[in-house]
């Protein structure tokens, strides 16, 4: 019974794993479609590193979401080269298949829980805001000089720049105007204003003023503060997409075994599991974001 072992877990992980990587390349592709201008405008190396995580989650979760279809699959093919009739021609029941799937997707629930700890999709989108506010700096710093920037909350204008110093410049927002010798754009997106005027209005009070030193928020500013609430969400999301397949393990095995006698019907009916799966571990997230340890 070990080359049966063998034979069934080795071609649920040779299926598995390829075809989860393919789905992978989809997800990715259709979220790179949203951030195309950030792979071409920023450093190669942050660009690079956050493919890489991002790969690495949106390959945990393809894992999870494929599992239900390589399952039918396999069972289908299975049924096709006649191995269930085999086995009961030697006195075996079809559910020794089943151990050794159910052998196969412990050993994949297992690991993918324990994942589940490291690969977070909220890391992913705070990143992703990082790697956003980044593109905002660049764009202010590659302005040439004696231009005029329009931006969507702000515009300025200035004579000369030397890296993250501007010369002589005019800074316009919904509440302000101001005028500066000198600016410098700092790396948390503030713009420090020396010797500067400011006109400003605000609910129909009108303030004029002179000095020093004064702080324009451009570009917004960042911190990297991972709430523990919405980790929290997304590990429960992640761990319940592993549990699911296991947990429902005995049934689709039976309706794949004895129910589905076409590969459309069961592609189908594998479908109809994967949106249930994805169903299940949404209301598990939404449940243990409403508990009260997070209010």
């Amino acid at each position: 019974m070990q080359l049966l072992t063998d034979y069934v877990v080795g071609k649920f992980f040779r299926e598995l794993l390829p075809f989860s990587a393919f789905v992978t390349l989809l997800i990715f592709a259709i979220q790179a479609l949203g951030i195309s201008y950030l792979f071409f405008s920023l450093p190669w190396k942050e660009v690079a590193t956050y493919t890489i995580l991002w790969l690495i989650y949106a390959f945990f979760l393809s894992v999870a979401l494929s599992t239900p279809l390589v399952l039918g699959n396999i069972i289908l093919t299975l049924k096709e080269e006649r191995v269930f009739h085999i086995l009961n021609t030697f006195g075996f029941s079809e559910w020794v298949v089943f151990r050794r799937l159910f052998l196969g997707m412990l050993v994949l629930t297992t690991v993918g829980i324990f994942a589940s700890f490291f690969v977070n999709y909220q890391k992913i989108s705070y990143i992703t805001k990082y790697l956003k506010f980044q593109f905002k700096e660049r764009i202010l710093l590659s302005v040439p000089r004696e231009s005029f920037f329009q931006g969507e909350s702000f515009s300025f204008y200035f004579d000369n720049r030397e890296g993250n110093r501007f010369e002589h410049i005019v800074i316009k927002t919904p509440q302000e105007v101001a005028s500066a010798l000198e600016g410098e754009l700092t790396p948390d997106g503030l713009l420090v204003l020396r010797k500067f005027s400011l006109f400003s209005g605000r609910d129909k009070t009108f303030i004029f003023a002179k000095g020093d030193k004064y702080e324009l928020s451009l570009t917004g500013s960042y911190h990297y503060t991972l709430p523990t609430k919405k980790l929290v969400e997304n590990l429960a999301f992640m761990v319940t997409l592993f549990l699911t397949p296991l947990l429902f393990l005995p049934l689709m095995f039976y309706i794949f075994l004895k129910k589905t006698e076409t590969r459309f019907k069961t592609y189908l009916t594998a479908l109809g599991m994967v949106i249930l799966q994805f169903a299940i571990a949404s209301l598990v997230k939404a449940l243990v974001g409403g508990l009260p340890l997070f209010k």
